[in-house]
């Protein structure tokens, strides 16, 4: 489970190799799991208030020393390449569940590897 991580790692330092060197070292059956807050762009409409999205970004850049990466959903789908990507795909949290309507920025995928 890789849970709100990810956007902590350059891409200078290459998180989809660290990824895949991990879901190497995993037997078949195995789930991955990860979080990652959506770019501003991307979050819906009337989730968050973008000035509010803007400013929390920012704390979770200084927070973690400059090194806050919101990537775009493709680059996201990136890290199940390998992996039977679970329904519905990588999607806003709240997507998981239907009965769900509170507002999120973080999107959510679950795949299980089958070779």
């Amino acid at each position: 489970m890789l849970i709100a991580m990810l956007h902590c790692v350059p891409d200078e330092d290459d998180p989809y190799s660290t990824v895949r060197t991990m879901s190497e070292a995993m037997p078949p059956g195995s789930f991955l799991v990860l979080t990652r807050p959506a770019p501003a762009a991307e979050a819906p409409t009337g989730a968050v208030p973008a000035e509010d999205l803007a400013a929390a970004y920012a704390l979770m850049r200084e927070a973690s020393t400059g090194s806050f990466h919101a990537r775009p959903q493709d680059q996201v789908v990136q890290f199940f390449d390998g992996w039977d990507l679970l329904g519905p795909g990588v999607v806003l949290a709240t997507k998981w569940r239907a009965d769900e309507t509170e507002s999120t920025v973080i999107s959510v995928g679950v795949a299980r590897k089958t070779t």
